[in-house]
């Protein structure tokens, strides 16, 4: 199912702030030689009292200590303030829009290659959910860090075919393609979020439903809860009919890979509950 609370099927939005802290690294001020020369003493049977041009002592000269450099990883500044997401549905090979669809909730491979590929020239470099979340981003110094999601579990997502007996991404596939331009640029990484519903088709394909979800988690990838079935939360008036759909979601992945945990939630629609922040 589609959600529909985007405006756009590859909307940039600044979802998250940072609360960043700049750390001034104070610049130490020249220091002068307080080791002064010893006065010649004063053989001219002058008073002592009277100063003796020729035996004044030199003036010393000044040592700079030199500004410490800054380990920018250490301080992770955060130069744009915010963290781009950009949330993906349906992937497909062409196109036509309809009344349901303009094309807000699908992008077609090819748009996506040339994304991808635009993206990477004007410097953005991809983080997960939880690196954001962990402070985590150590993206290349004058690199933006952005964060891809994608909603839903479709199979032009992801899905797997087999070759040579063995199981792979589709080409034809977000993931296949993001595959292919992590070979060639491995510096934009190779991560994203997938919001699944797994009581519903997810990545349909060859393999598995554990088999999917096990090749996402090696690869880097993150699965986050979207709900069991994509029951639109402001609709449920049930408390435990919403603890039920999130509940099972995180309960079945537990059982298809042992030890995971959803640690993010899209919200089914963008609806809220009054009730969500409480089962969550």
């Amino acid at each position: 199912m589609t959600s529909f609370f985007r405006t756009k099927v590859i909307k940039i939005v600044p979802a998250i702030v940072l609360s960043l802290s700049l750390l001034l690294a104070g610049c130490n001020s020249p220091k002068l030689n307080d080791d002064l020369k010893s006065p010649v003493p004063n053989t001219s049977g002058q008073d002592s009292g009277q100063a003796d041009s020729s035996s004044a002592p030199a003036t010393p000269t000044p040592t700079l200590i030199p500004t410490p450099t800054i380990d920018v990883q250490s301080v992770k500044p955060n130069e744009a303030g915010k963290i781009m997401v950009v949330m993906f549905h349906n992937f497909v090979e062409s196109f036509t829009p309809t009344s349901y669809d303009n094309g807000e909730y699908t992008t077609t491979f090819s748009e996506f290659e040339k994304l991808l590929q635009s993206l990477y020239d004007n410097g953005y470099r991809l983080i997960s959910m939880s690196d954001y979340l962990n402070n985590n981003i150590s993206v290349p110094a004058g690199c933006i860090p952005m964060i891809f999601t994608f909603d839903d579990g479709t199979a032009g997502q992801f899905n797997l075919v087999e070759e040579n007996g063995t199981l792979k991404a589709n080409k034809k596939s977000a993931v296949g393609i993001m595959e292919e331009f992590y070979k060639k640029h491995p510096d934009f990484g190779l991560k994203g979020t997938f919001y699944v519903n797994l009581g519903n088709s997810t990545f349909e394909g060859k393999g598995t439903l554990q088999e999917r979800l096990k090749y996402l988690v090696d690869k880097g990838f993150e699965i986050g809860n979207h709900t069991y079935t994509h029951i639109n939360l402001k609709n449920t008036t049930s408390a435990e009919k919403i603890q039920e759909e999130i509940g099972k979601n995180q309960k079945t992945i537990a059982e298809l890979i042992p030890g995971y945990k959803m640690t993010t939630f899209s919200l089914p629609y963008g609806l809220p509950s009054k009730d969500l922040q409480t089962m969550l």
